[in-house]
């Protein structure tokens, strides 16, 4: 593997690391903001929580299009290669935002009813789905 492509990969899993400290710091923070009742402070807890998730929504979808890219560029050449790059694309950008699905549910659950173990369990299981997209098996073969 190249300098330029060890960087790349590199930079790839750094970015990883920090989608999967945000999905954890996300879970904490909504945890510590607490659940509150339906007035104008569950709005502001509510509104901070989502535009945090959503400030790491967009890296994830990113990152995990960078991974793609990597991962097709092989020294074999493959007639079929755009078509593959774009039907993965679209797989791993779907990846990318159900990843983080299990974890808003487990947010929605913990503001309405305070109850933090369905949270954490949700949030276990999205970065289970998070772990299971992590670099080191994309970059094996290459």
């Amino acid at each position: 593997m190249s300098d330029e492509a060890q960087r790349n990969v590199n930079r790839v899993e750094w970015m990883w690391l920090l989608m999967l400290f945000g999905n954890v710091i996300t879970a904490l923070f909504v945890m510590w903001v607490g659940p509150t009742n339906l007035d104008e402070s569950f709005e502001r807890h509510a509104t901070l929580a989502l535009l945090l998730g959503a400030a790491f929504a967009v890296p994830t979808i990113f990152v995990y299009q960078k991974w793609n890219q990597l991962r097709y560029r092989s020294p074999r050449p493959d007639p079929e290669s755009d078509t593959d790059l774009q039907s993965a694309q679209v797989w791993m950008t779907t990846g990318a935002m159900v990843s983080s699905l299990p974890m808003y549910v487990g947010i929605g659950f913990f503001m309405f009813t305070g109850n933090s173990s369905v949270l954490m369990i949700l949030t276990g299981i999205s970065l289970g789905i998070l772990l299971n997209f992590r670099p080191a098996p994309l970059f094996a073969a290459t």
